[in-house]
């Protein structure tokens, strides 16, 4: 879970899933949804913006583009 190629794509799951879980709990919806940095997409599934499946394309990715960036950016 140290490697950003797998920690960003399980922190969406498991946005998403605390997300249905509330939503199998309640009837209580919110008026809007926000997120920061990586919660910007769990808040984009959650008000139906992106389809989970989408979404975790696109953090995939994220993911990828940011780990490439970061292995250059080491000190030699």
């Amino acid at each position: 879970l140290n490697n950003t190629l797998y920690t960003q794509p399980i922190m969406l799951a498991t946005s998403v899933a605390i997300w249905e879980v509330y939503l199998s709990q309640t009837e209580k919806l919110p008026k809007f949804a926000a997120g920061h940095s990586l919660g910007e997409y769990s808040a984009l599934v959650a008000n139906g913006t992106f389809s989970l499946e989408d979404c975790l394309k696109i953090v995939s990715k994220r993911a990828k583009y940011m780990d490439i960036f970061k292995s250059k950016c080491r000190e030699p």
